[in-house]
């Protein structure tokens, strides 16, 4: 069995249960093979929030000339910058903004979620930034049931899965915003809370708000692709506990893997 040890500074290390599986394997070669090339990246969720998302709004707006209104429009910010990573991509914009789009819909999820501002609530995640990865075996099962300490496989798209559109209630051109995880990039994502994804309820809410998205797509697909992508957990959660509710920044220091 794979395990996956996560140092913060002044904090003890964070460990992970990998799966024991060849998929499972798999992902932990993919991640040691990135970790030797580059270090991860780790931002801290209680950095975000309205100001600086207002300050990277305004930097956005004078990079590409997005036409949307600064103190309101959020949901327009989204999709303008759905558009441009989703169909333009970062091999085709300026590498000088990839930091600036990357923070702009980090931060946009967690204003989103107002709840979650000035804290860690919400997804813990390290990501590396490059398009490195696997394809996702379709006999890969995702789980109805997100628990506390769960480790997933991290988003590798801009756009979002089916459960996500759903409880954000994003139902703006669902065509643009979908994607099926069906690719596994380099990224750790660690589950704060917990939560269900009723398929059946998440299905209708397609065909009541896209039906044409879910005659493209079939229903199938749709509801295997609804759930959350676990590959692992977390086995000391006290202390997983201890590093989410330290009230300072939070610094990576290492990963280890054994």
């Amino acid at each position: 069995m794979s395990k996956i040890f996560i140092t913060y500074k002044n904090h003890d290390p964070i460990v992970l249960q990998i799966d024991d599986t060849p998929l499972g394997d798999k992902y932990v070669q993919l991640l040691k093979d990135n970790y030797q090339a580059m270090p991860p990246v780790y931002r801290d969720r209680i950095k975000y929030n309205s100001e600086y998302l207002l300050d990277l709004a305004q930097q956005a707006k004078s990079a590409f000339g997005w036409d949307w209104e600064l103190t309101t429009d959020f949901t327009l910010l989204h999709k303008d910058l759905e558009m441009l990573l989703g169909t333009t991509g970062f091999e085709h914009v300026s590498a000088a903004h990839d930091n600036l789009l990357t923070e702009i819909h980090y931060c946009l999820h967690i204003v989103q979620h107002s709840d979650t501002i000035n804290s860690r609530n919400g997804a813990f995640q390290i990501e590396w930034f490059n398009d490195l990865g696997f394809t996702l075996d379709q006999s890969f099962e995702f789980n109805t049931h997100k628990k506390f300490g769960d480790v997933e496989f991290i988003n590798p798209f801009v756009g979002h899965g089916p459960v996500q559109i759903f409880y954000e209630d994003d139902h703006t051109n669902i065509t643009q915003t979908c994607k099926f995880h069906n690719f596994v990039k380099p990224g750790i994502v660690i589950s704060t809370y917990n939560q269900l994804a009723n398929r059946a309820l998440i299905l209708d809410y397609f065909k009541k708000h896209d039906p044409t998205f879910v005659n493209t797509h079939t229903e199938e697909t749709i509801l295997h692709y609804t759930g959350y992508p676990k590959i692992g957990h977390v086995v000391n959660l006290n202390d997983f506990k201890t590093l989410l509710n330290d009230p300072l920044v939070i610094e990576l220091e290492r990963i280890d893997f054994e």
